[in-house]
């Protein structure tokens, strides 16, 4: 389980979305970009692969960045720099089934708190948008060539809202579904702030200046509020008896 950080594994029962009121019903393994991370000697293959995936979904990055700089008429390096080697993070989903009638939902509506999301295709659909009109829609026809871009609060503050954040959710279905989401991030020092000539055509600044760093712990604390529950307190004492023992875990 969690232990320092937010690497390895994070049980169910411990991220809750800022809407909701019941953690989401899914459990999680972090894998960060440039480490250091925790190592899974016990399944072959397991560390190289995540190391592979993280490089080659890192690699996307600078043209979708470059893509959205040029989307509110700014020079190419405006986000581009800001996430070039940033503190990224690869994150697998496993969503459990679903009991009838479980409290809560697979992932409640929500933004990320970050730069951006890339989530290749999932081994099962749920995964929905909210459109500007409010109306839920469903990624279709996709395919493993395909890579599907959420803009995350981060963005937001940067274009002072000209990009603004993609609401989705996971909604329950029957059976298993395993996903991938790969979180772009800012450099912690990046002032989450827009420059002149944004604010010259977007208005008065919406929020409050703060760096990606001081924005990140303070959403970690808020969405990881449920760090009391039992099944991460049960989860936490495993790992670190686990840690004082020759035990693999």
């Amino acid at each position: 389980a969690k232990g320092d950080g937010a690497v390895g594994y994070i049980a169910g029962g411990v991220e809750q979305a800022l809407r909701a009121r019941v953690p989401d019903l899914k459990e999680l393994w972090h894998h960060a970009h440039g480490g250091p991370n925790r190592a899974v000697p016990e399944v072959a293959g397991f560390d190289a692969t995540l190391a592979a995936l993280d490089v080659a979904l890192a690699r996307c990055l600078g043209p979708v960045m470059r893509l959205l700089s040029e989307v509110v008429e700014m020079p190419p390096a405006f986000l581009d720099d800001v996430a070039r080697g940033a503190p990224h993070m690869l994150r697998l989903v496993h969503y459990p089934r679903v009991p009838s009638g479980a409290l809560g939902m697979r992932a409640f509506e929500h933004t990320g708190a970050g730069l951006l999301g890339l989530l290749p295709r999932p081994s099962a659909p749920g995964l929905q948008l909210k459109r500007p009109d409010g109306v839920w829609v469903e990624p279709v026809g996709l395919d493993d060539r395909h890579v599907v871009v959420t803009i995350a609060d981060q963005i937001e503050r940067l274009t002072n809202r000209l990009v603004p954040g993609s609401v989705h959710r996971v909604v329950n279905r029957p059976g298993v579904r395993d996903a991938i989401v790969y979180f772009a991030a800012a450099h912690p020092e990046t002032r989450l702030w827009p420059p002149a000539e944004l604010l010259a055509r977007g208005g008065t600044p919406t929020f409050a200046p703060m760096t990606s760093e001081q924005f990140t712990v303070r959403r970690l604390r808020r969405i990881w509020r449920n760090e009391g529950s039992f099944a991460y307190r049960v989860m936490s004492r495993i790992d670190e008896a686990l840690r004082g023992s020759d035990v693999n875990r």
